[in-house]
C-alpha cells in the first residue's frame, strides 16, 4: 500500500511537470485570448474570442477570467482547452474595470457605477454591491480587507479630483474608511512586508506619476516616491522588486521598477525599461520573468530580473492585460484550507533584523497542538515552530533547523496541514 502511494504520488507530480505552462495575453483591439507556451516560448493567437472591449485576464483556482467591459460580464474559461465555461452577467453600464478574488468570489470595479460587486464563483451570481467613490478602477484582496483605487475621474469636466483608497471588510461588508493618495490612482500591489503599493498615474497632463505606500495596520501613507510619466499596472517580484507598465505611445514602450522594501526607484521616467511601445499589461512567472504587453506595437516583451529583454513575441492587436498560467508556481499569500477559526497574525516586526512575533489569531489553549512551518520563498523548509507563548504568539529566532542564522529575504510561514500562508522579510 505505501509503495501504491509513493508511486501515485510521483505519477501526480510528473503530471504536473509534464504541463504547459502559458501566459495569457487580452488582445483589447481584435476582442480575443492569445497565449504564449513560457516553456518553448511558441505563440497561438486568437485561441479563444472574449467579449467586447475587455479590461484584464486573471488567473484564480485553476481558471481564468475575463472582464469584459463592453458587455458587463465575467468571463470564465477552462485555461487548458481553452473554451469559455460561462459569462457572468453584471449591472448593464457599469463599465467593469478590474477584478480581485478571496474566498470563492470575484470583486470587481464598476468604473462608472461608482460601485464594486461581489460575485459567487459557485453560483455565478452578483451577491452584493459595495458603493465606493467616484470611477473606482483597481481592486486588491488582502488580509480579509478589500482596497479600491479611486480615481476620481469626473466624466463631466475630465478632471480628476482627489485621489484615494477606499477600504472595506471582506467578512462584514463593512465599509473601514478612506485614505488620501496622490493623482488618478489606478493599480495596486502588496508588496513582501506587508505595505500596499498604490500606483496614481496622474493627470495626463502637468501632474505626472507617483508611488504611495500605505500601511495597513495604520491606514495610513507611510512614504511616497516619484517616478516620472504616467505608470499604471503593477506587479512585485519575490525580491520585492516592483514593475510597472508605463505606456511610451511613441518609439519604446516604458517599464518602471523600484524597491518595494526600501522604497527607492530603480527605473524610471529618465532611465526606464524599454520595451514594445505603449506598455500596458504586466506579469510575472513563477522562476522570475517580467512579461509586459506592447498595446501600439500588438506584442509582449520578455525581460528578466535587471531588465535585460529575452524577446518579443507578437500577439493580437492592442494586447492589454498579462496572467500566467504556471504551474511551477511556488507557496503563495494564499488559504489553502485548513482551521478557519484559527489563523496566523501579521507577523511583527516586519522587517526584522533579528527574531520576530507570528501571533495566533482565534487560539485556544485547549486546541490541540499547532505547528507553524517557515519556507523560503522556493518553498524549501526550513524551520517548524512547536511552542505557542503565554500571549497566542509564536516566536523564531530567524535560525534554520541546524541553528544557522538565515539571511536576508522574503520567507513564509504556514500552519502544519493548510491555512493561510504569511509572508515576512528579513534584513541583515
Amino acid at each position: 500500500m505505501k509503495m501504491l502511494k509513493i508511486f501515485a504520488s510521483l505519477l501526480f507530480l510528473s503530471a504536473g511537470l509534464m504541463a504547459d505552462n502559458w501566459l495569457y495575453i487580452v488582445n483589447g483591439t481584435s476582442e480575443t485570448l492569445s497565449r504564449i507556451n513560457l516553456s518553448t516560448m511558441e505563440v497561438q493567437n486568437h485561441v479563444l474570442v472574449t467579449g467586447p472591449v475587455p479590461n484584464q485576464v486573471a488567473v484564480y483556482a485553476g481558471m481564468l477570467y475575463v472582464i469584459n467591459s463592453g458587455s458587463a460580464s465575467l468571463q470564465v474559461i477552462e485555461p487548458e482547452t481553452p473554451r469559455t465555461i460561462a459569462e457572468i452577467a453584471l449591472p448593464l453600464n457599469s463599465n467593469p474595470y478590474h477584478c480581485d478574488f478571496w474566498n470563492g468570489h470575484a470583486f470587481i470595479s464598476g468604473f462608472i457605477s461608482n460601485s464594486v460587486y461581489r460575485v459567487n464563483l459557485s453560483t455565478r451570481q452578483v451577491i452584493d454591491t459595495f458603493a465606493v467613490g467616484l470611477s473606482p478602477a483597481g481592486v486588491l484582496c488582502h488580509d480579509g480587507r478589500l482596497y479600491v483605487a479611486i480615481t476620481a475621474f469626473n466624466p463631466d469636466d475630465f478632471s480628476y479630483g482627489q485621489g484615494r483608497v477606499d477600504e472595506i471588510d471582506l467578512t462584514t461588508g463593512a465599509f473601514i474608511g478612506s485614505i488620501n493618495v496622490g493623482k488618478n490612482p489606478q493599480y495596486m500591489a502588496i508588496g513582501g512586508d506587508g505595505i500596499l503599493s498604490v500606483i496614481c498615474t496622474g493627470n495626463y497632463d502637468d501632474i505626472q506619476g507617483m508611488i504611495y505606500f500605505i500601511d495597513p495596520s495604520s491606514h495610513s501613507v507611510i512614504d511616497s516616491l516619484a517616478t516620472g510619466g504616467y505608470p499604471a499596472q503593477v506587479v512585485i517580484n519575490r525580491f520585492g522588486i516592483g514593475f510597472i507598465g508605463a505606456g511610451g505611445w511613441t518609439g519604446p514602450g516604458y517599464v518602471f521598477c523600484y524597491n518595494a522594501l526600501n522604497r527607492t526607484l530603480i527605473r524610471g521616467q529618465s532611465n526606464p525599461i524599454q520595451v514594445s511601445t505603449g506598455a500596458m499589461g504586466i506579469a510575472l512567472d513563477s522562476v522570475g520573468f517580467v512579461y509586459s504587453s506592447g498595446q501600439v506595437a500588438s506584442s509582449v516583451t520578455k525581460f528578466d530580473y535587471y531588465g535585460n529583454v529575452q524577446g518579443n513575441f507578437g500577439v493580437g492587436a492592442g494586447p492589454v492585460s498579462l496572467a500566467a498560467y504556471d504551474s511551477r508556481t511556488d507557496i503563495s499569500e494564499t488559504s489553502a484550507g485548513g482551521h478557519d477559526a484559527i489563523r496566523l497574525g501579521r507577523p511583527y516586526p516586519n522587517p526584522s533584523n533579528g527574531g520576530l512575533m507570528i501571533p495566533i489569531i482565534g487560539y485556544d489553549e485547549t486546541a490541540d497542538r499547532m505547528l507553524v512551518d517557515i519556507f523560503d520563498i522556493g518553498g524549501r523548509l526550513l524551520a517548524t515552530l512547536s511552542d505557542i507563548g503565554s500571549g497566542g504568539a509564536f516566536y523564531w529566532d530567524g535560525r534554520d533547523r541546524a541553528g544557522e542564522m538565515l539571511p536576508s529575504g522574503l520567507y513564509l510561514a504556514r500552519p502544519r496541514g493548510g491555512g493561510n500562508a504569511l509572508k515576512f522579510t528579513i534584513l541583515r
